[in-house]
């Protein structure tokens, strides 16, 4: 199908959105709107990254090491397998019972929904929770096993909200009395009372946050908690990095979840991208800047 050209570069910067039409123009016809062919040797690729925006998610072939021809496991999977989904700047999605965007899943090894995920009549039974903004980090509570989620607020109100099955997290950008939208899109307009996080306004039984990051957004990355004697005082507690602050912030719980106290941690400032405990009880950390670090309490 012909269409005009789009420029790279526009006013000197890469030119990587607005030409919603033009896209829809060349996918609404039945010609492929990918190469054909490559000149990379996919017979000597046993992993790569798929890149969406600035987000970099492995693919992992399995069922065999040609590239080729192997399954993927890949967090894009969905993306992949359902190309009408949409984005996260969809003010429809996070609430909609069948879409999986704004949702945390929980599955079985087969993909099949997990038993007891209790989720509303009508929803898709692969969801866990839903109305949730953009989660990005999980973590579960020793000795009880409960989720808790990490997540991105819009200009306002990171937070970490313990989860149950079925729980609405009570994000819906939606257009609302004394704010029009382009597109319906309200996610980044008002603030904390007009478009709130959590609305439970709309949602009287929303989930409640445990923390909100004292009611600002500085882009709240991953979470996990901390266990051993080895960590004395923060024994049990949640580590959660704030990329934009460049912070890791340890959260004291009480036994209902929610946050009692919360200290930064000592340690050089960096976008902290994952936590994890490791097997020697130590917290390892991967940065923004391509390093891992292996922290050990004292």
């Amino acid at each position: 199908m012909a269409h005009a050209p789009i420029p790279e570069i526009i006013d000197g910067l890469p030119n990587i959105c607005g030409w919603e039409e033009q896209v829809a123009e060349v996918t609404s016809g039945k010609a492929p709107v990918f190469l054909n062919d490559t000149n990379l040797r996919l017979d000597r690729i046993n992993s790569c990254f798929s890149i969406a925006l600035h987000m970099q998610q492995p693919l992992i072939p399995v069922g065999g090491n040609d590239i080729r021809t192997a399954d993927l496991i890949s967090n894009l999977d969905h993306m992949f397998r359902n190309q009408g989904t949409g984005d996260n700047h969809n003010a429809t999605l996070p609430q909609d019972p069948q879409r999986l965007g704004g949702k945390v899943l929980r599955i079985d090894r087969d993909g099949a929904a997990a038993p007891g995920n209790n989720v509303p009549a009508g929803f898709d039974a692969r969801i866990f929770t839903y109305g949730h903004r953009n989660v990005q980090g999980i973590a579960f509570r020793p000795g009880t096993g409960q989720p808790f989620a990490s997540e991105h607020g819009p200009n306002h109100s990171d937070e970490v909200t313990p989860l149950a099955a079925g729980g609405n997290a009570g994000w819906d950008p939606q257009n609302r009395p004394g704010l029009t939208c382009p597109d319906n899109y309200c996610g980044y307009a008002g603030n904390a009372s007009t478009m709130p996080m959590t609305d439970t306004v709309r949602f009287p039984n929303a989930l409640r946050p445990s923390w909100t990051n004292n009611g600002v957004s500085q882009g709240m990355g991953p979470c996990t908690f901390l266990t051993g004697s080895q960590w004395r005082d923060w024994n049990g507690r949640l580590a959660v990095g704030i990329m934009g602050a460049n912070r890791l912030v340890i959260l004291q719980l009480d036994s209902a979840g929610m946050t009692t106290s919360a200290v930064n941690a000592s340690i050089a400032a960096a976008r902290y991208r994952s936590l994890v405990q490791g097997p020697d009880g130590n917290l390892y950390i991967a940065t923004d800047g391509g390093e891992i670090w292996h922290v050990v309490p004292n």
